[in-house]
């Protein structure tokens, strides 16, 4: 593959800032695995920042993931925007210092795309994007 190709962008869809504190919660069967605050948003996934509490970095994969893998969405305010939607990752990174919200803190980027999400999932997830972003 040449070196060019490696940076191409893959998104079908534009990515918009959350402009308001909303965090993700993701789900690896029954055990919750990342919790951190959505850096973007677009109607296919999203990206989100999450400490790395212990130290010791895990990269989510779909092939390591025992059970399905879900991911809540939870606005500043406590409101459920949604509910266990499956999604897949497609990147799980540890940040440079520089990308760090704190330099001296370990911080981890996660992103997800959405797997199926059902018709009543996608309009709650527009007025999201609406109100949110």
């Amino acid at each position: 593959m040449r070196g060019d190709q490696l940076n191409t962008e893959r998104r079908k869809e534009q990515r918009y800032r959350v402009n308001e504190r909303a965090i993700a919660v993701l789900k690896v069967g029954s055990r919750f695995t990342r919790l951190g605050q959505i850096v973007d948003v677009s109607r296919s996934g999203l990206a989100f920042d999450y400490l790395l509490l212990d130290g010791v970095f895990a990269e989510t994969k779909p092939d390591d993931a025992v059970g399905e893998i879900s991911l809540n969405i939870i606005t500043e305010d406590g409101f459920v925007v949604l509910e266990s939607v499956a999604v897949k990752p497609v990147n799980d990174r540890l940040l440079q210092r520089e990308e760090r919200f704190f330099a001296t803190v370990p911080t981890c980027r996660c992103g997800v795309s959405f797997d199926n999400l059902s018709a009543d999932q996608g309009k709650q997830l527009g007025e999201f994007l609406l109100h949110h972003a």
